[in-house]
């Protein structure tokens, strides 16, 4: 794993009977049910760094048809034009928000022209940042969040709980 993403989480949606993170056929941004989602701020701080001007491309969803390893193999090679990119192209539209004691918090793949804050602008806890969408190196539309601390030069992601209305969330282990 790579230390700036190790404990990320990619939030997503489920519903139906079947529970699938999108309606119909998947086949657009729409379909998808957390696609333009409310994102908040998980603890109070700081904006220092956002994105809100990235389009989202709808080549990076798996096509009607397309066999699973073709599209594998496909997004492979749209990763390494995705990371020449930079943070843009990886992240997206994004907001990182700093929290204090060196730690950050990272809120990828958000919708363009979604971003709330600018950077500088101090928030609250809860408060809505942003919408989930679809930008940077994303497969389909989800939240993607970390929260990193500042290691010599470089930030590393570090383990986190989240709290819910009955309580901590029982998130997958990574």
């Amino acid at each position: 794993r790579v230390p700036v993403a190790q404990f990320a989480h990619d939030f997503n949606r489920l519903g139906g009977p079947e529970q699938k993170s999108y309606r119909t056929d998947g086949q657009s941004f729409a379909d998808y049910l957390a696609y333009g989602q409310p994102v908040h701020a998980a603890a109070a701080g700081t904006v220092i760094a956002m994105a809100d001007s990235e389009n989202e491309d709808v080549n990076a969803m798996r096509r009607t048809g397309e066999p699973l390893e073709a599209y594998f193999q496909r997004l492979q090679a749209d990763q390494m034009m995705r990371i020449s990119k930079g943070v843009l192209g990886v992240a997206g539209n994004y907001v990182m928000i700093d929290h204090g004691n060196g730690e950050h918090s990272l809120y990828a793949h958000l919708k363009p022209k979604s971003v709330r804050v600018r950077v500088g602008q101090k928030v609250s806890l809860g408060q809505q940042i942003g919408v989930s969408g679809n930008t940077g190196y994303s497969s389909g539309p989800h939240l993607h969040f970390c929260l990193q601390v500042n290691s010599g030069m470089k930030l590393v992601s570090i383990p986190f709980r989240m709290m819910g209305p009955a309580g901590f969330l029982n998130l997958p282990g990574k």
